[in-house]
């Protein structure tokens, strides 16, 4: 299985150092995955797609939990990506904006949708077996497999 380097950034301002001292990166991934607030402006969005498109990568915009207000932002950011950019979604109405609407987009569950635990607190592994995050579930592959996520 072929491993992809992504760089994950949350602001624009630090994205062309990272890449300068950083090789064999494929994906860039920008956004954040926990605030509304922290949604980018359209001209962000922008600089980084530029950025990535410059530097030959793969985008990612990865997206939190979303009030309706959120949403409507949201949608007009959507309208700027390009064609197979994936989207990490991580509330249930992203997913729902995206199949509804962003068909040429690729949906990805984000680790809230996924209720995943990453906590380097977590006593062993053997506690993670006792509190599984419910991903592998049939019902919950066939509810994501009906948003279009791979």
């Amino acid at each position: 299985m072929a491993v992809e380097l992504c760089l994950s950034v949350a602001s624009a301002e630090n994205a062309e150092a990272l890449l300068a001292r950083h090789d064999g990166i494929a994906r860039l991934q920008f956004g954040s995955e926990f605030c509304e607030n922290l949604l980018p402006s359209p001209a962000q969005l922008r600089k980084m797609l530029t950025l990535a498109e410059a530097n030959g990568l793969a985008f990612s915009l990865t997206t939190p939990i979303c009030s309706d207000r959120s949403i409507a932002r949201l949608s007009k950011l959507l309208s700027l990506l390009p064609p197979r950019a994936e989207v990490v979604a991580n509330d249930w109405g992203v997913l729902r904006l995206l199949h509804a609407e962003f068909l040429a987009l690729v949906p990805v569950a984000g680790r809230l949708i996924c209720k995943q635990v990453k906590d380097p607190r977590l006593p062993s592994a053997q506690w993670t077996a006792l509190y599984p995050h419910g991903v592998h579930g049939t019902p919950f592959i066939a509810l994501l497999t009906r948003f279009g996520v791979g």
